[in-house]
């Protein structure tokens, strides 16, 4: 029994074994399947890793040749020990050639130059609070206390506590940049100097027109401030008689990009008047950095009365010219009448005399002609004083200025009858011989008018000197005249006495007044600058 029992208990014992056999197989047998599994599983994310970190070498590779290609340096700077991972590019910017041992936050603010220190700590800790972007602009001190110019950009990490524990990015040096935009600043400011001390205006416009900008000239020029100018339409600024030459020069503009037209034209002022302007405009609204038409204008207002002057004393001079060579003709006419009617017929009667008395025996009668011939020649002498004295007196080169005027002032009034009146004031002395030709000849071209004209009864003659000026003024009281309608005349040439007057006084440097009123008489002022001595 006991045998029995113990056959059994072994059997069981066998029984359970194989059972714990195959059930230790069947786990064997999962085990295995489940490394099987975790290793190709393993394999494949190992493969991946692989080809994330070639991938991550290349991107680095990329980074790095950026970087030396863009000449930055890149650092990656611990918060917690103050060490910093940085490249050899990043050292050679702070002036070094190899690596440092060390490099953290305290070694590089003590390359900071001392006036910018506060601000690039204050951009730090702003940047540890809120976490935005580290990005400063500062001066460095290199190892031979030479100064540079750098840029730093970098952004901060924090740990899950949201800790700051690291700070990454990259510098670069940016002294040449800051030496270029210095020279531009200062550029600029000497073209805005130049702008706005021109006395040109410069205005900016678009392609319809209207003024995007303009410099401070435009006040001294058209009376707007700049902010009054800026917006309005150049074109409605421009007399409507030039508009139509203003819009056909805006049309070239346009056809000729680049191309500088310029124009002359009125432009309205502020306060409404109309003053001539010099433009010259040029296309450059494909110029990026201009994007406008560039108008240059200039007050031409002073030249074109200038030329006008000009005109009108071109037209005086050839209207001097015509009278000088009517006046020449006259003359001559005068001059051979005179010699051929009075001179020429006494000479021919003296010829006769002479003649007879060759011939005449008669002692009586020789004595006869002898003192009639006497006669003649006395009567010659006279009339060839008489015609000297019409061409110039000899009174105003023997005794003066006042003698002559006294002179030739009674001469008239005789010849032509009317009463006289001479006044002498200050005159103590002989003037300049060209001074005192210049008095006599308007004097005597305002009595021969008086005689051809006016009519009067009397004719008052003042001469005063004082104050650095001598004043003649010759007064009438006959029909007096139309001083404008005068004044128009004589530019036109058909008052070529006037004309002459003027043209005397412009000479000398004078003025010529006229104060007339039809039926109430004349006063013709001339005004003599004198000499300083």
């Amino acid at each position: 029994m006991e045998l029995q029992d113990l056959l059994e208990e072994r059997t069981r014992a066998i029984e359970e074994r194989d059972d714990a056999m195959a059930k230790l197989r069947l786990a064997h047998d999962e085990l295995e399947s489940e490394v099987r599994s975790r290793t190709k599983q393993l394999t494949r994310v190992n493969h991946a890793l692989k080809v994330e970190m070639a991938d991550r070498e290349r991107v680095e590779a990329s980074l790095t040749l950026a970087l030396d290609a863009a000449q930055m340096g890149d650092w990656d700077l611990d918060l917690v020990n103050d060490v910093a991972r940085r490249s050899l590019r990043h050292d050679q910017i702070f002036g070094y050639t190899q690596l440092l041992p060390e490099w953290g936050w305290k070694i590089f603010m003590s390359h900071v130059y001392p006036e910018d220190r506060a601000a690039v700590e204050a951009k730090f800790r702003r940047m540890m609070e809120t976490g935005e972007v580290f990005n400063i602009e500062c001066r460095i001190q290199w190892p031979d206390n030479s100064l540079h110019w750098i840029a730093a950009i970098g952004r901060v990490f924090h740990d899950r506590h949201k800790r700051p524990v690291r700070m990454a990015g990259v510098v670069m040096e940016i002294t040449k940049l800051k030496l270029a935009e210095e020279r531009l600043r200062e550029r600029e400011k000497r073209f805005r100097a130049l702008i706005e001390n021109s006395s040109d205006a410069i205005s900016l416009l678009s392609a319809e027109g209207s003024i995007i900008d303009t410099s401070p000239a435009t006040a001294r020029i058209l009376g707007y401030a700049p902010e009054e100018f800026v917006g309005s339409n150049g074109i409605e600024l421009i007399h409507p008689d030039d508009r139509e030459l203003a819009l056909n020069t805006l049309s070239g503009l346009m056809e000729h990009p680049q191309a500088a037209l310029t124009v002359e034209c009125r432009m309205r002022h502020k306060d409404g008047t109309w003053i001539w302007t010099e433009c010259t405009a040029a296309n450059l609204l494909m110029e990026s950095s201009v994007g406008a038409i560039v108008l240059n204008f200039r007050n031409i207002s002073v030249r074109k009365k200038a030329e006008e002057e000009l005109q009108s004393a071109m037209g005086q001079l050839e209207n001097l010219s015509q009278r000088l060579l009517q006046v020449q003709e006259t003359e001559r006419r005068y001059i051979a009448r005179e010699l051929h009617d009075e001179i020429g017929q006494t000479l021919t009667a003296l010829k006769i005399n002479l003649q007879e008395m060759k011939h005449n025996p008669d002692t009586a009668a020789r004595t006869a002609r002898t003192d009639e011939c006497v006669d003649l020649v006395d009567k010659t002498i006279l009339q060839v004083r008489n015609l000297s004295v019409e061409l110039r007196p000899s009174v105003l080169d023997d005794l003066g200025l006042v003698s002559a005027l006294r002179w030739y002032l009674d001469r008239v009034a005789h010849r032509s009858g009317f009463g006289q009146e001479f006044t002498s004031t200050g005159v103590n002395s002989r003037l300049p011989s060209e001074l005192e030709t210049a008095c006599f000849r308007v004097a005597q071209e305002a009595l021969t008018n008086i005689v051809r004209h006016a009519g009067a009864r009397s004719v008052r003659v003042r001469l005063q000197q004082g104050g650095g000026t001598l004043r003649l003024t010759v007064s009438d009281d006959g029909k007096g005249f139309d001083v404008q309608t005068a004044r128009e005349n004589a530019m036109k040439g058909k008052s070529l006495g006037l004309l002459g007057m003027q043209e005397r006084m412009q000479l000398l440097g004078g003025r010529l007044d006229f104060n007339s009123t039809p039926g109430k008489g004349t006063d013709v002022i001339a005004y003599f600058p004198l000499p300083v001595l």
